[in-house]
């Protein structure tokens, strides 16, 4: 522990500038670090916690001040006391930390009035935002899925000598539950001039062949990921004023996925329609399955499959459950892509992805509804764009459409 304690505080005041180094006493520099180490390893750091202001404003001094920064800069640069197997979160959260070195900050600077200034302008966002009615488990027995995939024995930039038996289309009823917890509303980002504090939720989910238990391979599908609430943004230069309209978050909401076949994702988006405007049930829109482009879909024989025997429309089978589970409230609609023109969001995938169903587009629809009987109902229709076959240089995008309704649960 001792050698961890060590390496911690040499590097925290490696990066304390060259004048606060020869101003900075060694007896407080000693104390200031073992404070920090003592508090890291409290087991019962909970019990020390302040109410959510000013721990806030506690973390504001700790990266404000020069030891608070340097102890910060230690922790992103070191990733911890890696030895010891002890984390420090580059946003400091804990409050007892915060304060010893808010405590020397404040002792510094008992004159600053900036310092008693709230953490957000007037007016500023606050909480979760629109992602605060996601939080909880979520259940549901409506899904349904269509995808497309490479025929067995093809390769992906050719076609079989029919058409139609260059890919497979695989549809079928799923259930769920997607479980969506709070990380922190004030998770911070370090920007200069600006920070930036997200509101952040985990999610993780899982879905299964409807009818079966989700054991083994009944389960067809897993994802983790983040939702992001994006617009708390602060004037670091003077906090009493707002931020230059040019670094206003050009999205509020984002969200990350991962997934077991290699896919990684990262959308941007808004809310769409909020509660104001959304009385009453949503209006789906028609939820497109087919190839594209169409036209060339259409002379390669490839839309033949799709118009002989496939019944189930998803769009129908959204509008059916809110009609079978009851009368709409009011509802907000939540829209987001990977694919923006100023190129924010994007998808990483395997190597093996790219090369053979390459998939390029993800995009998600979610209507939050409130039903008249007062339980919470989220449906979403969602959309990750595959790649695979070519007719000289225009790729043939399949759609990998799925949607489903869920109920929250009390």
């Amino acid at each position: 522990m001792a050698s961890s304690f060590s390496s911690f505080t040499a590097v925290a005041f490696a990066f304390t500038p060259p004048v606060a180094q020869r101003l900075a006493p060694a007896s407080f520099m000693s104390s200031f670090m073992k404070a920090t180490v003592d508090d890291i390893i409290d087991d019962n750091v909970d019990e020390h916690l302040v109410t959510t202001n000013t721990n806030l404003q506690n973390r504001r001094e700790l990266i404000k001040s020069l030891p608070g920064r340097a102890a910060a800069l230690s922790a992103i640069v070191g990733g911890g006391i890696a030895s010891s197997g002890l984390i420090v979160d580059t946003i400091m959260p804990h409050s007892a930390t915060a304060a010893t070195a808010a405590t020397a900050a404040t002792a510094a600077a008992a004159d600053d009035k900036k310092a008693q200034q709230p953490i957000y302008p007037p007016g500023a966002e606050t909480g979760y935002g629109p992602l605060q009615d996601l939080i909880g488990t979520w259940r549901g027995n409506q899904g349904f899925t269509r995808v497309a995939v490479p025929g067995r024995g093809t390769e992906p930039n050719t076609r079989a000598k029919n058409n139609a038996e260059s890919f497979d289309i695989k549809e079928f009823r799923y259930e769920e539950e997607f479980i969506i917890e709070p990380v922190q509303d004030d998770a911070l980002q370090v920007g200069g001039s600006i920070d930036q504090y997200s509101a952040v939720l985990k999610y993780s989910k899982k879905v299964w062949i409807a009818g079966t238990k989700p054991v083994g391979s009944n389960v067809i599908h897993e994802e983790v990921g983040m939702f992001f609430y994006l617009p708390k943004i602060v004037n670091m230069v003077d906090e009493t004023k707002p931020i230059n309209p040019k670094n206003e978050a050009p999205y509020t909401l984002a969200r990350s996925a991962s997934i077991p076949h290699g896919n990684m994702a990262m959308m941007f988006g808004d809310v769409d329609i909020d509660r104001t405007e959304g009385v009453g049930a949503p209006k789906i829109p028609t939820i497109d399955t087919f190839p594209t482009p169409l036209r060339l879909a259409l002379k390669l024989g490839y839309l033949k499959p799709y118009l002989e025997g496939l019944g189930e429309q998803p769009k129908l089978i959204l509008e059916d459950a809110m009609e079978k589970n009851g009368p709409v409230k009011n509802y907000y609609h939540i829209k987001m892509t990977t694919d923006h023109k100023d190129g924010a969001g994007g998808l990483i995938n395997t190597n093996f992805v790219n090369q053979r169903a390459n998939t390029r587009v993800y995009k998600a629809d979610f209507w939050i509804e409130e039903l008249e009987n007062g339980k919470m109902q989220m449906q979403y229709s969602e959309d990750a764009s595959i790649v695979f076959h070519f007719d000289g240089r225009t790729p043939i995008t399949w759609p990998h459409v799925m949607v489903n309704t869920l109920t929250k649960q009390k």
